[in-house]
Parts: C-alpha cells; sequence; structure tokens
C-alpha cells in the first residue's frame, strides 16, 4: 500500500472496532506517528481519509565501542541512515575517553541530521567482543553496563 490506509480499512483488517481506531490513530497523530495525508475517492457515503505513517519524527541511535573505533548511526524509525560518525579511537586503553567521544559524536549526527536530543526515542550500545573466558565476559558485561549508564546520564535518559 505504499503505507497508506484508511481508519476504515485499519478497522477491518485488524478486528478491532472502528471507534477503537479511532481512538488509538488520534493518540498516534498526536504523537506525530501518523498523519492525515489526503481525502480518498469513495463511490457512496463519506470519503476516507487516508493515513500515512511518518518515520521521520523520531529518531533511534546506534553507538558502538569497537576495540580500536567509536561509531556512531542516527536513523529514522525505519532504519534509513540519517547521520553516521566514526573516529578511530583505543577504547580499551582510554573507555572513558571514547564515552566522551561517543556523546560528542552523538551530538554531531544529531545536529548534522537537523533533529533534536528530544527526537530520539531508543538507543543501542555495542562492544567488541574478545572470544575470552567466562570470567572476562562477565566483567565485560559489566563494564558495557556501566558505559551504557554513564551515555543515559550524559543524554538525561533513563529512569
Amino acid at each position: 500500500r505504499g503505507g497508506e490506509i484508511s481508519r476504515i480499512d485499519l478497522a477491518r483488517e485488524s478486528g478491532l472496532a472502528p471507534s477503537t481506531v479511532s481512538k488509538i490513530v488520534g493518540n498516534l497523530i498526536g504523537a506525530g506517528v501518523l498523519r492525515e495525508a489526503r481525502v480518498a475517492s469513495s463511490a457512496s457515503g463519506r470519503p476516507p481519509i487516508v493515513l500515512q505513517y511518518d518515520d521521520s519524527v523520531y529518531k533511534l541511535l546506534g553507538i558502538d565501542l569497537g576495540a580500536t573505533h567509536v561509531s556512531v548511526a542516527l536513523t529514522n524509525l525505519r532504519g534509513r541512515v540519517l547521520s553516521w560518525k566514526t573516529r578511530v579511537h583505543d577504547v580499551r586503553g582510554d573507555p572513558e575517553g571514547a564515552l566522551s567521544l561517543a556523546v560528542a559524536l552523538t551530538h554531531a549526527a544529531i545536529a548534522e541530521a537537523g533533529a533534536s536530543l528530544s527526537s530520539v526515542v531508543g538507543a543501542g550500545l555495542g562492544g567488541a567482543g574478545r572470544g575470552v573466558g567466562q570470567h572476562e565476559a562477565v566483567r565485560g558485561h559489566r563494564q558495557q553496563r556501566e558505559a551504557a549508564d554513564e551515555l543515559e546520564d550524559s543524554f538525561g535518559l533513563g529512569a
């Protein structure tokens, strides 16, 4: 369908009552995820309003702390990359500097995309694997959790 559907078609396909669909659609329009795109033609009755998904309102952020680099990707809700930033950095030798670099690259990616931090609704953090024993893997997991906590604090995220 090219990402367009009417409320009545949504009700028909989902099995939900039209009133329920209208309430949900109203909330999604209010959140900016859906918009009323156009009025469709109709053989009889009131012509339906076609809804369109807006993947540009909110953003997703991916941060990769590799062994020798820090990379940041900012995408729309469909996963299309809007901005990609990467820098060489000795992450294992300077983990604090790597986190500072991740914050700086994130702000640069957001600015390059013409977005705002408040539009980022999800983030993922990946770290370099080592292929080591269980003890080292647990320690690595703890370090990654600490890094995620520090990044959440830097961006004012979290509970």
